[in-house]
């Protein structure tokens, strides 16, 4: 119902400009020139597209405009418009037709429905992030393959003093249940790797209910969960360049197995994980595509256990996939456990204590230097004092005056 009073209103637009019945060129555009190129776009529309779903088909093969050729015809010659009217109709209906495909695109793919559980002094927070829309949860529904989100999800936002806060890890931000779409928040605890914000964190819990549906709740590894959830939420930024630089560690000690134990340790090995299961899932959108998380999902969710799927997408079980994105890493990196152990460290620590005292010395040396060159100046300043025009006294005037005395 919105469409064509919109459509209307961005073609009048186009079509005048702030002085009232003037074009673009100053030819004179009237109600019924108007009428007559919306009248020209909805016959466009009604010939070229068909409406499936909320995605919009095009008949031929200008999928990119959604123009048919003999619409096209009709439109530049079925009226007896001036070929400057025509260009600007034409300019008018490329502008519209992006906007209207954009429109069906966007409601085509919703955000989740989040019904929010909020004690009072948490309301500001709920009604923050009650206010998130598509753009939050885009790449999570697109990582997960999903098309709509599904139904709502219960978020909870729960205080500090709540009984449950003590019964998990004090580094537990927030946890997600896929089999109720429960979404648990903490928060005043936000404050550390993955999670920048409270939106961040939210977008990560919903992106475990997204593959949790994607799965049809089939059994995923926890890295690979994690993995997705995390690159859904966050950009990838250097410090997530530099927490995997510090997180791969020993390549012989590395496995996804070992990648799981991470999330049931403490604080920094939580962190860990998540660097390590977001850094290989990104390796494998770029090695293999952006639909490789999704196809693995729709996969196990056909009852194809999880390591058969991912050989099926990848052609690599996940250890040999891992292996590579560990070997794959740059030798800068692979050297960081070498350059960051306690001998180099003191090694670096000693070197850079030699660079300071030669420096130290040779200022101490050039500074007598200079004092030294001063002093053979002042020397060679001090000659005899010169009488000038003074009269010289005789051997007789000191004779006389000696007499005087």
């Amino acid at each position: 119902d919105f469409i064509a009073p919109f459509f209307e209103h961005v073609a009048k637009v186009l079509l005048r400009t702030s002085v009232p019945g003037k074009s673009w060129s100053g030819i004179d555009i009237g109600d019924a020139e108007i009428d007559r190129f919306m009248k020209n776009v909805y016959r466009i529309f009604q010939a070229t597209t068909v409406t499936n779903g909320g995605s919009a088909k095009t008949e031929n093969r200008h999928a990119n405009t959604g123009f048919s050729e003999d619409a096209m015809w009709k439109f530049w010659h079925g009226n007896h418009l001036s070929t400057g009217t025509k260009w600007r109709q034409f300019a008018g209906l490329l502008v519209c037709t992006g906007l209207l495909c954009q429109a069906n695109v966007s409601a085509a793919m919703q955000p989740p429905e989040l019904v929010f559980h909020t004690p009072e002094h948490l309301v500001p927070i709920s009604t923050r992030l009650g206010t998130m829309v598509m753009p939050y949860y885009s790449y999570a529904l697109e990582l997960a393959g999903l098309d709509h989100p599904g139904m709502p999800i219960q978020v909870y936002l729960v205080p500090e003093t709540s009984e449950l806060v003590n019964q998990l890890p004090s580094w537990v931000s927030g946890y997600a249940l896929g089999e109720s779409s429960t979404v648990v928040l903490f928060a005043q605890r936000v404050h550390s790797y993955p999670a920048r914000a409270i939106e961040d964190l939210l977008v990560h819990e919903v992106a475990h209910i997204l593959n949790y549906r994607a799965a049809r709740g089939r059994e995923i590894p926890r890295w690979f969960d994690e993995g997705i959830a995390t690159i859904a939420a966050r950009t990838w930024d250097i410090e997530d360049r530099a927490r995997l630089i510090w997180a791969i560690g020993d390549r012989d000690q590395f496995s996804l197995e070992r990648v799981n134990s991470f999330f049931r340790g403490n604080a920094p090995t939580a962190r860990r994980g998540y660097s390590l299961s977001a850094g290989f899932i990104r390796y494998l959108i770029q090695e293999y595509g952006p639909e490789t998380p999704a196809r693995i999902l729709t996969l196990v969710a056909q009852d194809i256990p999880f390591p058969v799927a991912f050989q099926q997408v990848v052609a690599r079980f996940p250890e040999q996939a891992a292996t590579e994105f560990v070997e794959g890493q740059s030798l800068w990196i692979r050297w960081v456990p070498v350059a960051t152990s306690d001998f180099s460290i003191w090694i670096g620590i000693s070197v850079l204590a030699f660079v300071v005292l030669g420096i130290r010395i040779g200022q101490m040396r050039a500074r007598r230097r200079r004092e030294a060159e001063e002093d053979a100046e002042d020397d060679d300043q001090d000659t005899e004092f010169d009488y000038g025009e003074l009269e010289q006294p005789t051997d007789s005037d000191w004779d006389d005056r000696w007499r005087d005395r």
